[in-house]
């Protein structure tokens, strides 16, 4: 019921009427039909009660018509829009995997010419962490070990 009254749906059906007959010159004709048509959402169902509040009826059936028109035409641009996003987080994903896939290869690779590697890890009884360069650092709680990187000067 939101979308079906939004004001993308109410614009572009009233930009396909001629102006209702029943406004002033200085009256706007989208604000009008968004004070005029009721859209709710009835309990339980799929179905939407959607009625014309104002002074001309010819004009009020045209404008829900108009209005369950592009609610059509602004609903399948909405799953489009979705879908596209979708397709995009996919793409960036794979793009990750396959530079992910040629760091792994390129390593594979340098293991295979050389025949032989040294692999090194921290020791943590090491009294100075490795990453940040800071003494003590890896043995203070979680939380204080986080925060001290950002205190200490570059």
């Amino acid at each position: 019921a939101e979308v079906l009254h939004s004001l993308e749906v109410v614009q572009a059906a009233v930009a396909t009427l001629p102006r209702p007959p029943h406004l002033e010159p200085e009256q706007d004709g989208i604000a009008d039909a968004m004070d005029a048509v009721q859209a709710s959402a009835i309990s339980g169902t799929r179905v939407i009660a959607l009625g014309y509040l104002g002074p001309d009826a010819n004009y009020g059936v045209r404008l829900l018509e108009a209005i369950v028109a592009s609610y059509r035409t602004v609903s399948v641009d909405l799953e489009q829009q979705r879908r596209k996003q979708e397709l995009d987080a996919k793409q960036i994903e794979i793009d990750l995997l396959e530079k992910e896939a040629l760091e792994i290869e390129g390593q594979i690779e340098a293991l295979r010419v050389a025949q032989r590697a040294f692999i090194t890890t921290p020791n943590r009884l090491f009294p100075i962490e490795v990453h940040t360069r800071l003494p003590v650092v890896h043995w203070l709680p979680a939380s204080a070990s986080r925060t001290a990187p950002r205190c200490h000067p570059r």
